[in-house]
């Protein structure tokens, strides 16, 4: 996904930009809950397998999807290298 960020922005396909930067948002929290060993149980209750640092990293992300790519790139990348 992160790969194509420069395709569908150069083609002006908005929307499956946005989808894409969600779904990179959404790895990146299941990395969190990884890198925790969280247990959970549903969908409604989050931050209490967050540590407060990721919370954090998680409420600065951008909005825009073309920065939010960068952004999470940024977050997810050095958390899975050895």
């Amino acid at each position: 996904m992160l790969g194509l960020t420069r395709v569908v922005h150069g083609r002006g396909e908005l929307v499956l930009m946005a989808h894409g930067a969600g779904m990179l948002r959404w790895s990146l929290v299941e990395l969190f809950l990884i890198e925790n060993r969280a247990q959970r149980g549903g969908m409604l209750h989050l931050n209490p397998h967050l540590t407060p640092e990721q919370q954090n990293v998680l409420a600065a992300l951008p909005t825009t999807p073309f920065d939010l790519n960068g952004a999470v790139a940024r977050s997810f990348l050095p958390r899975t290298a050895p």
